[in-house]
């Protein structure tokens, strides 16, 4: 009975096995959040987010960003010349780091305006080392379509920080705690990884003048994904500081829960579709120098998926928001209503976009996120000048955001038919 219900496609068994690992992942954290909140104080919780905030938009830079080359050599020895070059990268940009913070270490505190990282702010070349590695490993077991090995390592890496971060808060140590875990989940997350491939990175043989000639190769990563993934966290942050500018941090509080809630099935299932498809288009690639069945498919897939999904949302957020957050959180769930549609659109377009890799188009996302960065500047200011209320404003930002996402899924179609 149990075989009848497992996926019989292959596309199918390994989203299911990356979807199932993210899905634990991120319910433990859930899970165990009523608990944290009791034992470590919004203060900690708030030196926590600035010490990931800060370490985060390093760590987007810390590899120029050719581990995401690593699944699209046809030879996996030019894949570890490749993954070899990221380490050099990684290590050399920590080492800077290291030497920024030493140099500008109280310039640094006075900006943040919080003394107490005065000791973890020391830390972050350490996290920023460490992520890159795991980047790294992670794209090399995706290469080797080692599934299972990731999909184990995010429900390792999420139990390893959910336990340390109680134990540690039950010892009363602070926002130490909660930093510590962090760290703890990057030691086991790399072990895993470099264990499942320990076997062929020790057989291969490196040499420096291939180092060279892939870096060569592969130099749109650094020239324009690095800045694209740069300009896309901070994206992020600056909607979080300008909206509350704007408006409130109350409206900024309703927002971060909205997009925690409704971005769940982007990051759980879009994340593992996403990893599949640029796997799977990666060798249709290498074969047809063109991709636009399998990107097809996979679209066609992820709507028939997602959109019943939505629909039914639609009509019921508002009241799912009140009955799991309470009276307090209505205003949440009715923005929430609005944003859906934007959400389905991102949760649609995202796993497709990363096709402009695939092609050596990096230059098409780098772009694309300079304009998104463009269009929300533009919102906002004139936002500020007509004095909209927060609800026209939304429906504004809905409504733009659509259309550009939508014109982002046909660029991507374009590039895997080989047209861009």
């Amino acid at each position: 009975m149990l075989r009848k219900l497992k996926p019989k496609s292959e596309f199918s068994r390994n989203i299911l096995t990356l979807m199932t690992g993210t899905t634990i992942a991120q319910a433990i954290p859930i899970a165990i959040s009523p608990i944290l909140t009791r034992i470590y104080t919004p203060e900690e919780f708030g030196i926590f987010a600035l010490f990931l905030a800060i370490y985060s938009v390093l760590s987007s830079l810390s590899t120029g960003k050719y581990e995401s080359a690593i699944i699209l050599p046809k030879k996996d020895s030019d894949a570890f010349h490749i993954a070899s070059l990221a380490l050099i990268i990684n290590t050399i940009v920590s080492l800077l780091t290291f030497i920024l913070i030493s140099i500008f270490h109280n310039e640094i505190l006075v900006w943040i305006s919080n003394d107490k990282l005065e000791i973890w702010i020391y830390f972050i070349p350490v996290f920023v080392f460490f992520t890159g590695i795991y980047n790294i490993l992670n794209s090399l077991n995706l290469r080797l379509e080692k599934y299972r090995t990731m999909s184990k390592v995010q429900v390792i890496r999420s139990l390893t920080t959910g336990s340390t971060q109680l134990i540690l808060g039950f010892l009363k140590v602070g926002s130490s705690g909660l930093i510590f875990g962090q760290i703890m989940s990057l030691f086991v997350g790399n072990y895993a990884l470099y264990k499942s491939t320990k076997e062929k990175i020790n057989n291969y043989k490196f040499s420096i003048v291939k180092v060279k000639l892939l870096s060569k190769k592969y130099i749109k990563f650094p020239k324009y994904s690095l800045p694209a993934n740069f300009i896309s966290s901070s994206n992020q942050e600056i909607f979080s500081i300008v909206l509350s500018i704007l408006y409130s941090t109350t409206i900024l509080g309703y927002y971060h829960l909205v997009k925690r809630i409704l971005a769940l099935p982007t990051k759980i299932i879009g994340g593992a579709i996403r990893q599949v498809f640029l796997r799977e288009a990666a060798k249709k690639k290498n074969i047809a120098n063109k991709a636009d069945i399998v990107f097809l498919k996979f679209l066609q897939k992820i709507i028939i998926v997602s959109l019943p999904i939505y629909i039914i949302l639609f009509f019921v957020v508002e009241d799912l928001f009140v009955i799991v957050f309470g009276d307090n959180w209505k205003e949440a769930g009715e923005y929430a209503k609005v944003l859906l549609p934007l959400f389905f659109t991102s949760f649609v377009v995202s796993p497709l976009s990363g096709i402009d890799n695939i092609f050596d188009k990096n230059q098409i996302g780098f772009l694309w996120q300079i304009g998104y960065f463009i269009i929300l500047v533009i919102i906002f200011m004139f936002s500020y000048i007509i004095n909209i209320s927060i609800n026209e404003f939304w429906i504004i930002y809905m409504s733009v955001f659509i259309i550009y996402y939508i014109f982002l899924l046909l660029l991507s179609y374009k590039i895997s038919k080989g047209v861009i």
